[in-house]
């Protein structure tokens, strides 16, 4: 078996540029393709999961509330670049 693929790789190398061209964006399209279909069976398989398992949903639902919970401080009107120009010491709060 590895002979003829030793001898088909020996066969190509032999081709002109633009035959050898065309069998690396084969072999590229080939080997993208096969990627692709394995990442995407690999998502079906964890969103079934996700969907399937109840303590999931329970870590979301928690999550969620923890950033509705967040409060964001109160921030005073931003320094303008004019200002900064005219008086460089002049720096915005700290938050």
């Amino acid at each position: 078996m590895f002979d003829k693929i030793e001898k088909k790789v020996h066969d190509i190398r032999r081709e002109p540029e633009h035959i050898r061209m065309r069998y690396m964006w084969g072999a590229l399209a080939l080997s993208m393709s096969l990627i692709i279909f394995i990442w995407i069976m690999s998502m079906k398989t964890s969103f079934l999961q996700i969907q399937n398992d109840p303590d999931m949903h329970q870590s979301l639902d928690t999550l969620q509330e923890q950033i509705d919970t967040i409060k964001v401080p109160a921030q005073e009107e931003p320094v303008s670049i004019d200002d900064l120009l005219e008086n460089p010491t002049k720096t915005q709060p700290e938050l």
